[in-house]
């Protein structure tokens, strides 16, 4: 009786629809993101690669015309690409560096046991934890010009009048800094005029 009612109900058998149902589910779940990384991803880097065997007049009323490989050979043929290339894989190589050796520093440091551990990491977790907005909302309270609370204790201490810095959007330097320059134009005048000679 039992192998009976065993080899009726079958556990891995399904009806075709509903394994259909299941199937076209997944593509339906998956189609937005689909359209919005082939819309806004794949279809401009497409975009750009046709782009590179063409010369498109910025401005212009011209439709773009096809040059082929020119574009390219006029990039491998200037030296300042290579000096472009050079730069940019010594900036990679050594933000890399220093990003994971100052890392694997701070990850060290702070295994050991020493007496402000939980303090010290808390304070390296604040920039994670923390959001940008809330953050610098915060910050333009605290310097505001009116109700700001460095401007408050500025007008509470022995200084006659509050700072006015903070209200000016320019941040221009004082006087005394704006003059600081005249000696180091003088001394270049200067030696301009001895390479001249």
């Amino acid at each position: 009786m039992t192998e009976l009612a065993a080899s009726r109900v079958d556990p891995t058998a399904r009806p075709a629809r509903v394994r259909k149902r299941i199937h076209w589910l997944a593509y339906a779940l998956v189609l937005p993101i689909i359209l919005y990384e082939g819309l806004l991803i794949v279809y401009p880097i497409a975009q750009g690669i046709y782009g590179s065997f063409t010369r498109i007049e910025l401005a212009s009323k011209n439709p773009p015309v096809w040059v082929g490989w020119d574009n390219y050979r006029r990039m491998f043929n200037d030296p300042g690409f290579w000096q472009v290339i050079q730069t940019t894989l010594t900036f990679t190589a050594l933000v890399i560096l220093v990003a994971l050796g100052a890392g694997l520093f701070t990850a060290l440091l702070f295994n050991r046991p020493f007496r402000a551990r939980p303090i010290a990491r808390g304070m390296m977790m604040m920039p994670w934890a923390l959001p940008e907005v809330p953050v610098v909302m915060i910050f333009i309270w605290i310097l505001s010009p009116q109700f700001g609370v460095v401007n408050i204790l500025a007008r509470s201490s022995s200084r006659p009048a509050a700072p006015r810095r903070m209200a000016d959007m320019t941040f221009s330097p004082p006087p005394q800094a704006r003059a600081a320059p005249k000696p180091i134009t003088d001394c270049a005048r200067r030696s301009a005029r001895r390479r001249s000679t």
